[in-house]
C-alpha cells in the first residue's frame, strides 16, 4: 500500500489481518523493494498461522516472530539453493553478492546465513553493525540532499491503483456517472491536470 510512506519503516514496516474469507497484507513502501519482499512473506507467515499481527509492536512472542523470519526466509532463499552459493563469507561485500542473486535485501541475506548457521554469531553482529552504519549514513545524505528528481504523481497513482481500478473509474467519468471533481477525489489528484496525463497511460 503506497499511501503509508510518512509511517517511518523503523516503527511500522507491515501488518496481517486474518479472516477466513479476506486475510490481509499491508506493507509499508518506504522500505526498499527488496526489504519489503521478505516483509511480505513474514507477514503471509502470521496468516498461515491464522492470527492477525503488526510488526515492529510489542506483543508479540519472540519465537512467532522468529518462524515468521524463517518461513519468509525458506521462501525467499531456500537452503538447497543458498547453501552452494556460500562457499566464504569473508566480508559484507559476500553477503551483499549473496542477496544479489536471490533479490533479497543484505539484511534478510545476512539473518538467512545465521539461521543456516553459515555464519557465526559473532560474524552476524559485525556485518549487522555495517549495514546498520551505511543505513545511517544513507539517511544522512538523504537529508543534506537539496532534493530528487520531480514527482510523477499520475505514475505513482497507476501503481498504486492499477489499470483495472483506473479503468472502472475513468469509465464511470465517460458514462456521466461522475464528475472530474469527484474523479479527482478518487485518485487523490490535486490538480485535473493529472487526471488528464492518467488517461493518457490507461
Amino acid at each position: 500500500y503506497k499511501g503509508w510512506s510518512h509511517i517511518d519503516k523503523k516503527v511500522f514496516r507491515g501488518l496481517a489481518v486474518y479472516h477466513s474469507t479476506l486475510p490481509i497484507i499491508i506493507v509499508n513502501d518506504s522500505d526498499a523493494n527488496k526489504a519489503q519482499s521478505f516483509t511480505l512473506f513474514h507477514e503471509l507467515g502470521h496468516l498461515i498461522r491464522k492470527e492477525s499481527a503488526i510488526d515492529n509492536w510489542d506483543g508479540y512472542s519472540e519465537q512467532v516472530e522468529k518462524w515468521c523470519d524463517e518461513f519468509s526466509g525458506n521462501l525467499l532463499m531456500p537452503t538447497d539453493q543458498i547453501r552452494p552459493k556460500v562457499q566464504i563469507v569473508n566480508d559484507l561485500d559476500d553477503v551483499k553478492n549473496i542477496a544479489q542473486q536471490f533479490n533479497v535485501s543484505s539484511y534478510a541475506c545476512l539473518v538467512r546465513l545465521r539461521q543456516l548457521n553459515l555464519i557465526t554469531q559473532s560474524t552476524y553482529n559485525g556485518f549487522e553493525a555495517q549495514l546498520k552504519n551505511e543505513y545511517r549514513e544513507r539517511t544522512k545524505k538523504m537529508k543534506d540532499s537539496p532534493g530528487g528528481p520531480s514527482r510523477n504523481r499520475p505514475k505513482e497513482v497507476f501503481a498504486q491503483y492499477g489499470r483495472i481500478y483506473s479503468r472502472a473509474i475513468f469509465q464511470a467519468y465517460y458514462n456521466q456517472d461522475l464528475g472530474l471533481k469527484k474523479l479527482c477525489q478518487l485518485f487523490d489528484f490535486k490538480r485535473p491536470s493529472y487526471a488528464l496525463e492518467l488517461e493518457g497511460q490507461i
